[in-house]
């Protein structure tokens, strides 16, 4: 699925974690991130299920991808900021790592 519909899809926790991580950091186009980064905190068994999940998140343009000096970064178009708080919000009470919301900027 790609298009701008981001809420009508369900999202894998490891999808969750990364599009948390790149939020906290407030990495909002054009101001981006080093896709190896948002892959912290992830045990290193569960690395291939992160990578795939960046991907998805990729794939559908919720996430823009940067090459910047020969590394893979990403960021999140200003455009999609709320849809990504949103899908955030939804899942917070479902996952503990998701918290202090109000504090995203």
């Amino acid at each position: 699925m790609v298009g701008t519909d981001f809420l009508a899809r369900d999202y894998s926790e490891y999808e969750l974690r990364i599009l948390y991580n790149i939020c906290r950091q407030s990495r909002w186009c054009p101001k981006h991130i080093n896709q190896l980064h948002l892959l912290n905190g992830i045990p290193t068994h569960n690395k291939g299920n992160a990578k795939k999940a960046l991907q998805d998140l990729l794939k559908i343009n919720l996430l823009q991808h940067y090459n910047s000096d020969g590394r893979d970064d990403c960021c999140i178009p200003k455009k999609n900021r709320d849809d990504a708080i949103k899908i955030l919000r939804r899942y917070e009470k479902q996952y503990s790592f998701i918290k202090y919301l109000e504090y995203i900027s």
